[in-house]
């Protein structure tokens, strides 16, 4: 897929060619250093993809067949699975290179210390890890355990090895990157790793993002993941043919239709792989309308849905480049129900009925006219505010001596007056619209948790794990009891992060609004008041904690004396009687959780909003006094007018040249 960068390139040059027109004019020093530093973010730009899904799903062979060829090893241990990104090669780090930057010791410990506390294990130190994993009897972990379990044996089984690694950055060979990524003896160490890969994909400033899928055990990639969801230019969820939905999966997937509609753009692409697996058309657009419903139930409205062959689209892309071996051709003829005696199809007749095409053919798009025009279109408003000022100009410049006069003995006065009103004018009233939005999401937030919470009770407490033929009835109870809280708090976690976005951007809103009347308020005092596009800085999502503390389980457990029998419990009534009192008793922890998430959410926006307004009213201050050292300039004639008509005759040759190359539709 190769995605044209002539737009961004046309604009570019139309904000140097900008720059060098208001170059030294007075008062139009910070537009020079703004255009040229937009020009340099643009040159510089790239497009973030990140892919989402669930494990096994395709979302490491999509990105091969997006890549054209075998990049990323396919299936790694959900577990143990890094955070892998496939960057443009550069002077710093060559083609097929990887970056390899290995978790801390702190962040092993951290992740050791959660699985173990699984097993009812702890360690004060790291180096204790090996010997306390050894001691647990695999032949009892339960089924919700197993990925705990497997990922501590990974890591007593790397430990010797890696262990000296614990902090470091390391650069390695694409051979020996796949590998690293691929083993779980050897992931399990790794954070994150940046590939530098040369195709047409990169060559175009896209870094594609391959997430672990929502199983990750690693607390850390939950955050990070949502950080991607957020801050990514787009985002591909990939699912597998026929695949449930995991409760990771559907959490996931409510966060992410809780936060769908507050994007500028839908930047969200759902692609159902291995349609290759449908007995025909008609049981395929079953399976896809399925989809469709799941996705609408968790807030996803209107869902770009495609389905694709990803196996197929990576084998079309090697016929493509002749890279085909015999017993590639061999699963390729059949997955296109080709026989051996039968020529193959045009790759690009492959890639159509791969699904892969139609699929590339709307994110170009997506690309080129949905972010790429935004750019363009912000560029090219600016070079025309740049032209209303010098318009103003030269016509006070050619206005009457009386008038400029006047003008002139009034604009001193004028400045201070607007100065002031800038810097008093408060934004509590904004601030205080925002606590009454959180307290009112929070409130949602708390319902929809307790809506939930008699299915999420009904998973912990199953049949299957307090059979009556279980060895240690209490353990089970215990481990359904912290999978009930594990699972509570990890609803609460993904609804109070889509919360987060829209306390964010209903943030955005006031402060924008704000700023908009202070505009109106100067311009009465200064016509010539005309302010840039409000540049919006993402804030940091704050971190909410993924579990109850451990009073919470001290204080349920013992509720679970209730339990008297596997019959008792299923069929008398003893599992409603346990339920309420777990209910019950759960109220005021999941009050302390939720005052706790109130305060993170208000003292992060809280600084973020002050550190707005107080910006905004600094670039306003500067802005008004740039106004008036132009205009003053104009009204004492000390520019000289040709020079004003000259420089103002480039800024619509800028604005021409940018129409004529971009074709923007105004």
């Amino acid at each position: 897929m190769a995605m044209e960068s002539s737009r961004l390139q046309a604009a570019v040059a139309g904000l140097r060619l900008a720059a060098e027109a208001v170059k030294e004019l007075p008062g139009l020093d910070s537009l020079f250093d703004e255009y040229r530093n937009r020009a340099d973010r643009l040159e510089q730009s790239r497009f973030t993809v990140a892919l989402f899904g669930a494990f096994s799903a395709g979302k490491s062979s999509l990105a091969n067949a997006l890549l054209g060829g075998a990049v990323l090893p396919v299936s790694p241990n959900p577990t143990t699975a890094a955070i892998n990104r496939i960057i443009p090669s550069s002077d710093e780090q060559q083609n097929q290179t990887a970056l390899v930057i290995w978790k801390s010791a702190d962040d092993l410990f951290d992740d050791v210390s959660r699985s173990l506390a699984v097993f009812e294990r702890h360690i004060d130190a790291l180096a204790h890890a090996p010997k306390i994993i050894g001691d647990i009897d695999g032949s009892q972990v339960s089924r919700s355990a197993k990925p705990h379990f497997a990922f501590l044996q990974a890591v007593a089984s790397g430990y010797d090895r890696h262990v000296s690694q614990l902090g470091t950055e390391s650069l390695v060979p694409m051979n020996e990157f796949r590998a690293l990524v691929s083993h779980e003896e050897e992931a399990c160490f790794v954070d994150r790793a940046d590939l530098a890969y040369d195709c047409d994909v990169t060559r175009q400033g896209i870094v594609l993002v391959d997430t672990p899928c929502a199983d990750s055990l690693n607390a850390r990639h939950t955050d990070v993941a949502f950080e991607y969801v957020k801050n990514a230019d787009a985002v591909l969820f990939v699912t597998y043919y026929n695949h449930a939905f995991s409760r990771s999966d559907q959490l996931f997937l409510t966060q992410l239709g809780g936060v769908k509609d507050t994007f500028a753009l839908d930047k969200m692409f759902f692609l159902v792989n291995a349609k290759d697996l449908a007995a025909s058309e008609e049981e395929l657009g079953q399976v896809v309308q399925h989809v469709r419903t799941q996705l609408t139930a968790h807030g996803i409205r209107s869902p770009r849905m495609y389905a694709v062959s990803s196996q197929t689209a990576l084998l079309a892309r090697m016929q493509q480049q002749g890279q085909l071996s015999a017993a590639a051709e061999k699963a390729y003829r059949t997955r296109l129900r080709v026989a051996a005696d039968v020529s193959l199809p045009d790759p690009s007749d492959a890639l159509e009925w791969a699904g892969t095409a139609s699929f590339e053919r709307d994110f170009k798009e997506f690309i080129q006219t949905g972010l790429a025009e935004i750019a363009v279109r912000g560029a090219r408003n600016e070079l025309e505010r740049a032209v209303s000022i010098v318009d103003d100009y030269i016509l006070l410049a050619q206005s009457d001596a009386s008038i400029r006069e006047n003008k002139l003995k009034q604009l001193s006065e004028v400045q201070v007056q607007a100065i002031h009103l800038i810097g008093d004018r408060s934004a509590d009233t904004e601030w205080l619209q925002m606590e009454q939005e959180v307290d009112e999401l929070l409130y949602h937030v708390v319902q929809r948790c307790s809506f939930e919470f008699g299915k999420t009770f009904n998973e912990a407490f199953n049949p299957g794990s307090l059979r009556d033929d279980v060895t240690d009835v209490k353990a089970a109870l215990r481990r359904s009891l912290d999978e009930l809280l594990r699972d509570t708090a990890a609803a609460l976690t993904a609804s109070l992060r889509a919360t987060s976005v829209i306390v964010e951007r209903a943030m955005e809103k006031n402060i924008r609004e704000w700023r908009n009347r202070l505009e109106a308020d100067v311009a009465k005092l200064i016509v010539q008041f005309r302010l840039p596009k409000l540049d919006w800085f993402e804030g940091i999502t704050p971190h909410f904690a993924d579990r109850f503390g451990d009073e919470a389980m001290a204080d349920l457990k013992r509720v679970l004396s209730l339990f008297r029998s596997g019959k008792q419990f299923f069929e008398s009534g003893g599992k409603a009687a346990m339920r309420q009192e777990v209910e019950e008793r759960l109220q005021p922890h999941l009050k302390n959780y939720m005052d706790d998430a109130r305060t993170k959410l208000l003292q992060a926006y809280g600084e973020r909003f002050i550190q707005c307004v107080q910006g905004v009213q600094d670039d306003l201050s500067e802005l008004a006094e740039d106004v008036c050292v132009g205009l003053r300039a104009a009204l004492a004639q000390t520019v000289d007018l040709p020079l004003l008509e000259e420089r103002r005759s480039i800024l619509l040759q800028a604005i021409a040249y940018m129409d004529e190359r971009t074709a923007v539709s105004l």
